[in-house]
């Protein structure tokens, strides 16, 4: 009779270590997942601020290189009188040079 309490006594010590184990494991898993999800949330909110980011740098150099092409275009457009402006001051150094 005594190994039957005794086996009865280990049984409930067994079944007890199992369930302390089982919510040991149980909680585990749920940090594990709660860790998840939060990783998830992590890298979205960051893919989110590089996009944005990447849009507003692209937007700036599309600006920018508009910006000196026009430009360009603006200082070409000049070229040809500021060209007639130094033919005209060569013919006259020219002409003083002749006096």
């Amino acid at each position: 009779m005594f190994q039957l309490a005794t086996g009865s006594v280990i049984d409930d010590v067994i079944k007890n270590i199992e369930t302390q184990i089982q919510n040991v494991l149980s909680q585990g898993q749920t940090l594990i997942e709660s860790a998840q999800q939060q990783y998830n949330v992590t890298i979205s909110q960051l893919t989110s601020v590089a996009q944005s980011r990447l849009d507003d740098l692209l937007q700036n150099f599309q600006t920018n290189i508009s910006n000196r092409f026009s430009d360009a275009v603006d200082a070409a457009s000049r070229v040809p009188a500021c060209l007639q402006a130094q033919q005209q001051n060569l013919s006259a150094f020219s002409d003083d040079a002749s006096k």
